[in-house]
């Protein structure tokens, strides 16, 4: 997550109401070989031809049994040895929050994910998987019926049973800050859970929800008699609070759950730091030098080109791609703007090299063409980035009305600094002169941009739902801009729960909104994660950070 927390091309999250069951691969059996035939010779004794005949067949079988024995042997098994500790070291903020109280952040995201489950969950980046949910059917487009897994405790030993997923999806109502915002987007399409029997519920939502699954990989299944509030205690996960320990905003200590139902994690335990900028050095200078020195096994979140490159002597390197975009959102609403034309949006997205503006911010990342990355669904392939092409962008502002240019206004964090300068120095080519309109309050900014206040801004936004109708919806329709037509096709796609006829409608809307140039894609940027070579890591949870199920992590 990033304001946060990949369906797309290649993994698909299915949104049909039952997962498709594994079918099973048939053995195919191993082509026959042929048996050489004997050569055309004349053999004075007919007992020395019939006796070559025998050999000759014995021997083809003995060749075409051993090479049955080759294409069927299994391949060798791979010895997975356990990690006594695993150090976390991040700079993207503090980690010591825990659900349900706690802020849609990428690294609490990593971290409750240990202790908590829902009844489903991502594997290998956006396939949806059972969890604590063994299977589920959908009677019609608003029932959802789960089949609970059995056996499943508690950190405290006590068994999980429907009521206290009933408890969990509906309880928190009266939370306000689970209902501002984990309720407030994973649960706000849930009408009411009910209880079938002790493995079984029904859940009810308002109307259609396609991405049902997605919220709940993030809807935590707590337990329902604990008296604990906030407490790594009340989770399922394969990891619980470290004995005498409390999780603080710099440093949480976890210690394997053995009565996992998962199996016995294999990473034994983990430690979560977080290292603050202080008036000497930032965050990702700490944390390189931490990780240098050995006193951190994984290091997050570092994306200066420079501390990757000391960082890979003796590092494992896994660049992560980022779910967002770096964007230029322009008010296609606001009376006056020149903005509002077509062919002006045009010539501002023709004038950018996305490339000098990734290079220029000193970060890594890619050029990006539509509204979401490849890996969310809604991306569609058939859509291109244009080439960078200044007197083109000028031709097209000639068109507009504007044969002596235009001046758009350029708001933004101040943080971004180095963006706005950029982008004032490729517009000019083009005949645009951007007014720079800084702020150092994000809540200030992201008021205005709400209320369509502004002209123009730059921002980064990235789906929580991992599906592009977050994308649509957040942004599309407001104030800045409405279509009525792709309006259309959005509540189309927001009530289709075939996966196949959904993922269509998604792509169409995002041709249509590029074809209408609503929003500018600039780039996504990849962040960096250095750890521990002897580790073999699968990221399963999409996001900017490392992504594992930590008790699947092994060493070679």
């Amino acid at each position: 997550m990033d304001n946060v927390i990949r369906p797309g091309q290649p993994n698909q999250p299915s949104a049909n109401p039952t997962p498709p069951s594994p079918q099973p691969t048939e053995q195919q059996p191993p082509a026959p070989t042929p048996t050489p035939e004997p050569e055309k010779r004349k053999f004075a004794k007919k007992p020395i031809l019939i006796i070559l005949a025998v050999i000759l067949i014995i021997g083809g079988g003995i060749f075409a049994l051993t090479q049955a024995n080759k294409k069927t042997q299994a391949p060798p098994e791979v010895v997975k040895n356990e990690i006594p500790l695993i150090t976390y070291g991040t700079a993207d903020g503090a980690v010591g929050s825990i659900y349900p109280s706690m802020p849609l952040f990428t690294t609490n995201t990593e971290i409750n994910s240990q202790i908590f489950e829902g009844l489903v969950q991502f594997e290998n980046g956006t396939k949806i998987t059972p969890l604590l949910a063994a299977s589920w059917t959908n009677p019609d487009d608003t029932t959802w019926v789960f089949n609970l897994k059995q056996n499943v405790k508690f950190h405290s030993g006590r068994p999980m049973t429907a009521k206290d997923v009933k408890f969990s999806l509906e309880g928190f109502k009266d939370n306000k800050v689970w209902n501002d915002g984990t309720g407030n987007i994973f649960g706000s399409t849930i009408k009411k859970v009910d209880v079938v029997n002790d493995y079984q519920v029904k859940i009810t939502t308002h109307g259609p929800d396609p991405i049902l699954l997605n919220r709940l990989v993030f809807l935590y299944i707590i337990d329902s008699q604990s008296k604990e509030k906030d407490s790594p205690v009340n989770g399922t996960g394969a990891y619980t609070i470290k004995p005498d320990t409390k999780p603080t905003d710099t440093k949480t200590e976890l210690v394997a759950f053995d009565g996992y139902h998962g199996g016995r994690p294999l990473t034994r335990a983990l430690v979560f730091r977080f290292y603050e900028d202080d008036k000497d050095k930032s965050g990702e200078e700490k944390l390189t030098e931490a990780r240098l020195k050995g006193q951190v096994s994984i290091a997050g979140d570092v994306f200066d080109q420079a501390n990757v490159d000391k960082l890979k002597v003796d590092s494992a390197n896994l660049p992560i791609q980022d779910i967002g975009l770096y964007n230029l959102s322009p008010n296609v609403n606001k009376a006056g703007s020149p903005l509002a034309k077509l062919k002006v949006r045009e010539a501002v997205y023709h004038a950018i090299d996305a490339d000098a503006l990734i290079k220029a911010r000193n970060v890594s990342g890619q050029p990006a063409n539509q509204l979401v990355t490849q890996d969310i669904p809604g991306y569609n392939p058939l859509i291109k980035r244009p080439e960078t092409d200044a007197e083109h962008a000028k031709m097209l502002l000639k068109e507009a009305g504007y044969p002596n240019g235009v001046t758009i206004t350029l708001s933004y964090f101040n943080g971004a600094q180095d963006a706005a300068d950029e982008l004032v120095k490729q517009l000019a080519k083009a005949g645009i002169t951007l007014k720079l309109d800084g702020y150092d309050d994000t809540d200030i900014l992201g008021e205005k941009i709400l209320n369509g206040d502004l002209a123009m801004d730059f921002n980064h936004y990235a789906t929580d739902t991992l599906d592009a109708m977050q994308v649509f919806v957040d942004n599309f329709q407001t104030a800045k801009y409405n279509n009525p037509t792709i309006n259309k096709v959005i509540a189309k796609a927001n009530t289709t729960l075939d996966s196949a006829k959904r993922l269509e409608l998604l792509q169409t809307i995002s041709k249509m909104l590029m074809d209408d140039v609503a929003w500018i894609p600039l780039y996504s940027y990849t962040t960096y994660w250095l750890y521990d070579p002897s580790y073999v890591i699968t990221q399963d949870l999409p996001g900017t950070t490392i992504g594992a199920y930590y008790w699947k992590v092994y060493a070679k």
